[in-house]
């Protein structure tokens, strides 16, 4: 996992090299955020897959980085559109955080 600074610069590196305006970089920067959200629901829909149907338990080990991951992408995205996804992900965290006590 990289660090929050070092994915900072990647994605200021990228947006400087396509010679983007301020607007497009506010867009672009927008829309990373989303597909760095698709990325992570895939990741974690292959963890869980692969540990609960295919009994490939070493893939669960994974998960809660995962998970981990998509709060702080359902946080760095502020958007109605998405408001009761990142409610409801925030609800798991909390209700997990409950059953390791």
């Amino acid at each position: 996992q990289l660090d929050t600074g070092l994915k900072s610069q990647l994605l200021q590196y990228a947006m400087d090299c396509l010679e983007l305006s301020p607007i497009q970089k506010k867009e672009f920067a927008h829309s990373f955020m989303y597909c760095c959200l698709a990325r992570n629901l895939q990741c974690l829909g292959a963890f869980s897959f692969l540990t609960l149907k295919k009994g490939k338990k070493q893939f669960e080990q994974y998960i809660p980085a995962a998970f981990t991951t998509l709060i702080h992408v359902l946080t760095e995205i502020s958007d109605k559109k998405i408001e009761k996804f990142s409610e409801f992900v925030h609800r798991l965290d909390k209700e997990a955080l409950k059953w390791k006590k």
